[in-house]
């Protein structure tokens, strides 16, 4: 039989990881959305002074954004309900 605490905290962690799931999930994706368009505009030589260069600096700006949103919201959670251990018998 698996140990109760052990079994407790996975389930804790579970759930941790479900809090703002598509929010870190879609600033990943900006991200690279962003980092490719960079890409794409310096092949081309016309650098970052183009809409396309402009567009993908704030496309990287605001996926930042939402990582960075994403992980407050997971350690207000956290400080919120902190992880209790089950009590052994």
């Amino acid at each position: 039989m698996a140990d109760a605490g052990a079994v407790a905290l996975k389930a804790y962690l579970a759930e941790v990881r479900k809090i703002a799931w598509p929010l870190r999930v879609g600033g990943l994706v900006v991200v690279a959305l962003g980092t490719l368009g960079i890409l794409v505009n310096g092949r081309s030589g016309l650098g970052l002074s183009t809409e396309l260069g402009k567009s993908a600096v704030a496309m990287i700006l605001i996926g930042w954004f939402c990582l960075i949103v994403s992980m407050m919201k997971r350690a207000a959670w956290v400080k919120a309900h902190p992880f209790v251990a089950p009590e052994e018998d």
